[in-house]
């Protein structure tokens, strides 16, 4: 059956006198004739029967031995193979070659229910646990296949896709824990991350805020609302305590005023005390008795005017931070003091935070902001400018 056996042919309606289409032909045998309002609708019908009359030619008799399922699989195979250099003999010996079966199957949905079931029996902390959602993607388009037949294409674009290169890198990282917990439950023989390798991220010396920045920041938090933004600037100003994920942990019972250390839970769970200098210790005194959240419920709306109140429109990434770490080295010049305190390496601290400070009395000025020196020392700048 070919494609000239159905024609467009025009005609006149007797019933209403107009030009009208109509496609004609023979289909299994009978005589088709279906009208159409116009040439697109006319082509469409025509396109239909076309393929309907192909569906019915009969296919090449072939003899084999296999199954009407296992010719099926097997033409479905050629199909995928289509475009690869593979034939399906070698992807087969390929497969044979590499295949590694699981102890225990199961799928990626529920192996991911498990894995986030043994975080939390584990006392994994909520930052962990929110990084859960960086697999949320994955799941939804992959839940019902098995874990061991995750292949490292299938994962690639949920890490590379799209994001700076810190975000990738974390996607990998989040990847990469599911699937070695998956191995040691035995759901899959070895990870699919097993040859992907992480991003490198060369890490630029860090920002630091001037001497008036940090007068200007402190000032604007002590007179915004009550000072409600106050002691999240002091801790990271003068205790170099990190901004989200440390200030998110912290409660007031881990700053202990009476002593002047603050106790912060660090990177893989490695506690470090922070000494509190005298002039932190003054600011914060007053809020322990409140003892208000670090970080409140408007806490990003707060800051944010906190920092505009202040004239500073750029913020780098943990630079309140870098510039405790940076005052703190050049009072001390000590980089295994520096990196006791911050929970770095001392080679961090001597490679990022050494030489920061041009002017030593910039570092002098630093440790000696308190709430009654404050102003004082703001008006000293302000003269000398």
């Amino acid at each position: 059956m070919t494609s000239q056996n159905f024609r467009i042919i025009p005609y006149v309606n007797p019933k209403s006198g107009n030009q009208s289409l109509r496609v004609t032909g023979t289909l299994n045998g009978k005589q088709v004739r279906q009208n159409a309002k116009d040439m697109t609708a006319a082509v469409t019908i025509k396109q239909n029967l076309e393929r309907q009359a192909l569906n019915m030619t009969p296919l090449p008799s072939v003899t084999t031995r296999l199954t009407l399922a296992q010719a099926s699989e097997a033409e479905a195979a050629f199909h995928r193979l289509t475009g690869s250099p593979l034939s399906l003999t070698k992807a087969v010996d390929f497969a044979l070659s590499n295949y590694l079966p699981a102890a225990k199957q199961i799928i990626v949905e529920k192996a991911f229910a498990l894995f986030k079931a043994a975080r939390k029996g584990e006392n994994a902390r909520a930052d962990t646990l929110r990084n859960f959602s960086r697999l949320k993607t994955f799941i939804a388009d992959h839940g019902p296949s098995l874990v061991n037949e995750v292949l490292p294409d299938t994962v690639k674009p949920y890490i590379f896709g799209k994001g700076s290169k810190v975000n990738q890198r974390n996607q990998h990282s989040m990847f990469t824990n599911f699937f070695n917990w998956a191995v040691a439950e035995g759901y899959a023989p070895q990870s699919p991350l097993l040859n992907i390798k992480s991003i490198t991220i060369d890490r630029k010396r860090p920002e630091i805020l001037s001497l008036c920045q940090v007068l200007a920041l402190v000032r604007s938090a002590r007179d915004f609302k009550d000072g409600v933004c106050l002691p999240y600037v002091v801790l990271g100003l003068f205790c170099a305590v990190r901004p989200l994920g440390e200030m998110r942990r912290l409660k007031w019972q881990d700053v202990n005023l009476r002593i002047n250390v603050v106790n912060i839970d660090g990177k893989l769970r490695a506690r470090r005390t922070v000494d509190i200098s005298a002039n932190a210790a003054e600011f914060l005194l007053p809020f322990a008795v409140k003892k208000p959240d670090f970080i409140g419920s408007n806490w990003r709306k707060d800051f944010a005017q906190v920092r505009k109140l202040a004239g500073i429109t750029t913020w780098p990434q943990d630079v309140m931070r870098h510039t405790g770490i940076s005052h703190h080295f050049a009072e001390h010049e000590d980089e295994n003091k520096a990196a006791r305190w911050a929970g770095n390496s001392p080679d961090v601290i001597h490679a990022h935070y050494k030489g920061r400070i041009d002017d030593p009395q910039d570092t002098t000025d630093f440790w000696s902001i308190t709430p009654a020196t404050l102003d004082n020392i703001i008006t000293l700048h302000a003269k000398a400018a």
